[in-house]
């Protein structure tokens, strides 16, 4: 990315949907919102629904259904997993959370498998991830949850510094103690700065991995 803002270009935001086949929405044009994936593209329906199953209005946060009019065959050899994402009316069962706004436009707020409870608050990392994003020194991070019994899930943070940048644990639990009012969304499990983070082949982060090694390094410092 960073090397891509070196060039005289224009960055469009879109939203794809493997088992979909093709990006089923797009940010372009004069009216685009930069944190938006953009809107719907043509035969794309798609639907917000609640943990209960019912559809969901303007800003309200749920699972993104998606369907294209048409039949979708299935994964190749594996009728179970296909169950497991598709209804029976057709609809792809995206696992990604996000909301539509009043104009339309579509925003990803995270995966469902990410949801986190601290108590009886729900959150998401990725609302910690843009915080912490915006602090200068920061090139990456990932925010996950270390399970108590007491608590349920605390959330805490690996962070990746930008080359030639300091920065202390304390500076980002206080930058996001700062920022972020809600207490259920303080780092609780703290912040380790480390050197980079866990990704598969594609570039995605493992946030597993990471946590697993979170969890070492944090072991390895307590003998």
């Amino acid at each position: 990315m960073q090397l891509y803002l070196q060039f005289e270009g224009i960055l469009h935001q879109g939203y794809g949907v493997t088992e979909m086949g093709s990006v089923v929405t797009w940010n372009f044009g004069p009216q685009s919102k930069l944190a938006s994936v953009g809107t719907l593209q043509s035969k794309v329906q798609m639907r917000i629904v609640s943990e209960s199953g019912e559809a969901l209005g303007p800003n309200e946060r749920g699972e993104i259904h998606c369907h294209l009019g048409q039949h979708w065959g299935g994964y190749y050899d594996s009728i179970p997993a296909t169950r497991e994402i598709q209804d029976s009316e057709g609809w792809i069962h995206t696992g990604d959370l996000g909301y539509f706004d009043d104009d339309n436009y579509l925003y990803i707020v995270g995966r469902k498998r990410d949801f986190l409870k601290f108590r009886t608050k729900m959150y998401y990392p990725r609302e910690i991830e843009e915080v912490i994003a915006q602090m200068p020194e920061v090139a990456e991070v990932c925010v996950f949850g270390i399970w108590n019994e007491i608590d349920g899930d605390a959330a805490a943070a690996s962070v990746v510094t930008k080359a030639g940048c300091q920065l202390t644990a304390n500076q980002v639990l206080d930058f996001v103690a700062e920022n972020i009012s809600e207490n259920y969304k303080q780092l609780h499990a703290g912040v380790q700065i480390v050197p980079n983070l866990a990704k598969n082949p594609n570039g995605k982060v493992k946030r597993q991995a990471v946590k697993e090694e979170f969890l070492k390094a944090a072991q390895d410092k307590s003998k």
